[in-house]
């Protein structure tokens, strides 16, 4: 698998690689790549695309990742050896990106959430973006700070899933060039 933080780090300036990892999952489901690139000209300053052809592939490749049959989908995070501040620093804003991309899904495709799961997911989901270091744990208490973390992103992992599930793929889906101004 093509290493995301790279193509991250290529196609885009300004914009954690969590960050831009977290629209993109909100905006795949049921959308064309181009069209995912379109759309994350309205989430950040489009000026910031260095690399047109590395965000393609960071799209196609977030999207393999996220439609895995083998469920292997994990937000993309620093690795759980970085200090645990910034990895909850993360986990938020791959959160807030992925709400603001799967609400730019839901406008685009004229759905409502059906159901109280999925709302409840969101709403649960809208509270991780509201985390900071003091709510998962003090410092004295690394491994309790941990162990909440990791439930969090596994939270989180398994909200984005049944969420990105909710769409239902359309065959009159978003297409065409939308690669005008990259």
């Amino acid at each position: 698998m093509l290493d995301l933080a790279v193509l991250a780090a290529k196609a885009v300036d300004g914009v954690s690689a969590n960050e831009l990892h977290g629209a993109v999952c909100g905006l795949l489901p049921g959308a064309e790549e181009d069209y995912v690139v379109f759309e994350l000209q309205s989430l950040f300053n489009s000026d910031s695309v260095m690399d047109a052809q590395a965000l393609m592939e960071f799209v196609e490749a977030s999207r393999d990742d996220l439609f895995a049959e083998d469920l292997s989908f994990s937000p993309l995070l620093p690795a759980d050896e970085e200090p645990i501040d910034e990895r909850v620093k993360a986990i938020v804003e791959w959160t807030s990106a992925f709400l603001a991309g799967f609400g730019i899904t839901l406008a685009r495709v004229g759905q409502q959430i059906v159901g109280e799961e999925s709302q409840e997911i969101l709403d649960d989901l809208a509270a991780v973006t509201e985390l900071d270091i003091a709510d998962i744990g003090a410092e004295s208490e690394e491994m309790d700070a941990e162990s909440d973390l990791f439930h969090i992103e596994e939270f989180v992992k398994v909200g984005v899933l049944l969420l990105s599930g909710t769409i239902d793929p359309k065959e009159d889906r978003p297409g065409g060039d939308f690669s005008g101004g990259l």
